[in-house]
């Protein structure tokens, strides 16, 4: 069989008030989940597997329809975010108008949520709910035989089973048995961050799931499964071999297991693997001992998930710090020579003005090196939005309308309003984005770190993009 994978165009994407900078700005990160399935697949099988990841290409609708006609595939995989519905949805249509031979599956967060109403109202034959990799190739295999129809593994859903069964979202309890993604599958020079003073990137993932309940996220819905530290020294390994200078590791939460942490820095250290990476962590993860280990391994940035300045909103999404552990972290991470990122939101049920300027004033206090402010979306499937739905605050399920019926440009039309309404919450965005950027400490700090002119071009791009 031959099968395509594609991450799709972002054109007509969800607007949201969220995203500042574009991604010729920010840069692109390759389509992880994808890379996986395609290396199981040609690891597991004789099947032929290409992948086109549209965003760093520029390529539309019509430059994938080509892509299809020239590759001739018997099957096309595509990624759903709930963002990029409108996206899928049009693709598949484009896809079935085309070469209506051609069986298409969806995965993704969105199909996790919306499984049978994404496949009932897309042109798509089948999805998959969790972890690709495994049900990937029983699809593939089961299609070679010419069984279309009625899926063996539980996970997969077929246009045929729509109101009969009840996929089973399926998860890999064993990472180890995955392949190292191969990144040659997809060219090097396309992926960068603004963040970096690299000229290429790459991302890891050393774990799957958050032990954590956070009310405005999605992606806790299974506990950490993690690979053993020898398994990503060897991932370390292979992408220092490709040439690619610098990892985004991007765990839910990398630290969660102390000793796996200290064994990966010992194990990148003992076999002289020189590459910066960067992490995503949490405040009551941090561990000096752990830090003091990752900075001697060559990790260099931390991005830290604050959200809110305010201990009472804290309490009540449920994230499980406090203010005053920000603080002694945020210090301790900066004495320790990390370039720190933090993340604030703003738009909760029930914060006040007083609540935001808390966070405002808590995030320049902080004095990181990045800040990325952002107005709260209620995304499907988070206890937010049920909260919200619940509550009154939100009054239809415009999620479930959407994924029967996404429109291109799609303005979420109910953020979750209170005292603060929408046009508040983006003037306070504003605010927040000049108060921290705009210091003149901050400027002339940034001016003094900049080491070479492809990181100022970059800088000077985002500092354009954020302020017009």
């Amino acid at each position: 069989m031959k099968l395509l994978l594609v991450n799709p165009p972002r054109t007509d994407s969800i607007q949201s008030f969220m995203e500042h900078l574009s991604k010729f700005v920010i840069g692109h990160k390759p389509p992880l989940s994808l890379l996986y399935i395609a290396s199981y697949v040609i690891e597991n099988s004789s099947h032929q597997v290409k992948i086109i990841d549209c965003p760093p290409l520029h390529l539309g609708f019509k430059d994938v329809i080509k892509e299809i006609e020239d590759y001739s595939p018997d099957v096309v995989g595509i990624t759903a975010w709930t963002d990029f519905w409108y996206s899928v949805h049009t693709l598949t249509k484009m896809i079935k108008l085309t070469v209506p031979d051609v069986f298409i599956v969806l995965g993704g967060p969105h199909i996790n949520i919306y499984s049978s109403m994404a496949l009932e109202y897309s042109s798509a034959d089948a999805a998959i709910l969790g972890d690709g990799e495994e049900p990937m190739l029983e699809l593939l295999n089961q299609l070679e035989k010419g069984e279309r129809h009625l899926s063996i593994h539980p996970s997969i859903l077929m246009r045929d089973e729509l109101g009969q069964k009840s996929p089973i979202l399926y998860i890999c309890k064993d990472l180890d048995v995955l392949p190292i993604p191969d990144r040659r599958l997809l060219s090097l020079n396309n992926y960068t961050s603004v963040l970096s003073n690299k000229m290429y990137i790459t991302t890891m993932i050393t774990s799957r799931g958050c032990p954590h309940h956070c009310v405005f996220c999605k992606m806790n819905y299974q506990k950490p499964v993690c690979r053993s530290a020898e398994n990503v020294i060897q991932e370390f390994q292979a992408i220092s071999d490709l040439g690619i200078q610098e990892v985004e590791v991007y765990d839910d939460t990398f630290t969660w297991s102390k000793q796996r942490v200290i064994d990966i820095c010992k194990g990148l250290i003992d076999r002289g693997i020189k590459i910066n990476w960067a992490v995503r962590d949490r405040i009551s993860n941090a561990d000096i001992e752990c830090l003091q280990w990752m900075k001697k391994a060559g990790c260099n940035r931390i991005q830290y998930g604050i959200e809110s300045g305010n201990d009472k909103i804290l309490r009540e999404i449920k994230k499980g710090i406090t203010v005053k552990q920000v603080r002694e972290i945020i210090a301790m991470a900066k004495a320790e020579g990390f370039i720190v990122l933090t993340y604030f939101m703003m738009g909760f049920i029930g914060e006040t003005y007083k609540d935001v300027m808390d966070t405002i004033n808590l995030a320049v206090e902080l004095d990181t090196d990045y800040c990325q402010f952002s107005i709260t979306i209620p995304y499907p499937g988070t206890t937010l939005y049920k909260d919200a739905l619940e509550r009154g605050i939100i009054h239809n399920d415009f999620w479930a309308e959407f994924s029967k019926n996404p429109v291109e440009n799609f303005l979420i039309p109910q953020f979750i309003e209170g005292e603060l309404r929408i046009k508040d919450l983006i003037k306070l965005k504003n605010l927040a984005s000049r108060s921290f950027y705009l210091r003149p400490k901050y400027i002339l700090r940034e001016i003094v770190k900049t080491r070479n002119f492809y990181e100022f071009k970059r800088k000077f791009a985002m500092l354009v993009s954020l302020f017009g």
